[in-house]
């Protein structure tokens, strides 16, 4: 099971492939964490949110590795993954859109991450469809975080 933040996460993992019945959405970061920490070998995705107060039970995860501004943790006990987007999915989109040479602005949404911020909950079919076209120019980014979501379906 690989437990999400938010909508727009749920919908940028479906786009990777990952079937809905493998997804739970659970509307925050804390109860990402609480769920993943308890559950043997389940994964979350979280965003950084390096200016926020972090829960203290994210402690409990040591990082494995870094690569294209997405962590990779591991909880000591569990095995269970948190996949960690830097510093927010927001931000981590756009530099994916950006490194692919997509434009944002061709599906209607800002090509700023605090613009994106803003209106991406009203407008997940046209962020689908951004990511869609994002992966389909072979983005780094999507490709690693496919590969660590690939990882949690076996």
């Amino acid at each position: 099971m690989i437990f999400v933040e938010c909508k727009p996460d749920e919908v940028l993992i479906r786009t990777l492939g990952v079937p809905r019945t493998r997804l739970r959405h659970v509307h925050d970061k804390p109860r990402v964490i609480k769920l993943v920490r308890r559950r043997d070998g389940s994964t979350g995705m979280i965003d950084e949110d390096p200016t926020s107060a972090q829960p203290g039970f994210l402690k409990e995860f040591k990082e494995v590795g870094v690569e294209h501004r997405i962590k990779l943790l591991r909880h000591s006990e569990k095995g269970s993954r948190l996949i960690v987007l830097c510093p927010r999915l927001e931000e981590w989109i756009i530099a994916a859109a950006e490194e692919a040479g997509v434009d944002p602005r061709r599906y209607g949404l800002p090509n700023d991450a605090a613009g994106l911020k803003r209106v991406i909950n009203h407008q997940l079919n046209e962020y689908r469809k951004l990511v869609e076209e994002v992966l389909d120019k072979g983005s780094q980014r999507l490709g690693r975080l496919k590969a660590l979501l690939s990882g949690s379906l076996g």
